[in-house]
């Protein structure tokens, strides 16, 4: 049985310099526990294979993802995208500039 060690939720992270400040985006991230003892830190499903003993752990990376980005197991499609799954920061434009 896999255990979830670590949820964290994407953020950002601000990096400054004497005449600028950036701004980096850190995906969310999940530590899990293999049944062997090795601990997986995994950004995506794909990351999700024990390098130790070979379990693909990614039904549960990709569940405790969707529920840091609140998508409760569902794919949030956006129109403009021509139906691929909404990460664009283009969509997320469109969608303030239609709040106004």
């Amino acid at each position: 049985m896999v255990t979830v060690v670590e949820l964290v939720e994407g953020h950002y992270e601000v990096h400054e310099s004497p005449y600028a400040r950036s701004y980096v985006w850190c995906p969310g991230c999940v530590t899990v526990e293999c049944e062997c003892g090795e601990r997986l830190h995994a950004r995506s499903p794909e990351e999700a294979v024990c390098a130790v003993c070979g379990r693909d752990h990614a039904r549960t990376v990709r569940g405790r993802l969707d529920e840091l980005e609140g998508r409760n197991g569902e794919a949030h499609w956006c129109a403009e995208s021509n139906g691929g799954p909404e990460r664009s920061e283009w969509c997320y434009w469109e969608e303030l500039n239609e709040l106004d």
